[in-house]
């Protein structure tokens, strides 16, 4: 995702876990993000025209599994994500990479959550 705007990138790395949990045929997945922004985006809720085919990608998903639900969380429960985020932008790391290659911090973060 090659964006400055945050919403976009937001819409784009929920699109991305979308694409890979429908690849893995996971059918029932709950996704949190703390942009009420992307969140509202997803449910076709808001007119920014620069979104709007993120909802038209993201609908198609609904058909096929329809008990998936997104959800906004707060960012202050959503520490394991920031973390690593903060991780990966100081890396300029973009991409897939196996759990076990998390960083301790961020590993401590999601045993704790």
């Amino acid at each position: 995702m090659n964006s400055s705007d945050p919403a976009i990138v937001e819409c784009g790395a929920l699109h991305l876990a979308s694409k890979l949990a429908a690849e893995c045929g996971w059918t029932k997945v709950a996704f949190e993000s703390d942009s009420a922004t992307a969140i509202s985006a997803i449910y076709c809720e808001n007119n920014l025209w620069k979104l709007e085919g993120f909802c038209d990608s993201m609908s198609k998903f609904w058909n096929d599994f329809p008990l998936w639900s997104f959800c906004y969380v707060n960012k202050t429960a959503n520490n394991a994500a920031h973390l690593l985020t903060q991780w990966c932008v100081s890396l300029q790391f973009c991409g897939q990479f196996p759990c076990n290659g998390l960083p301790l911090l961020v590993q401590e973060s999601l045993v704790l959550a």
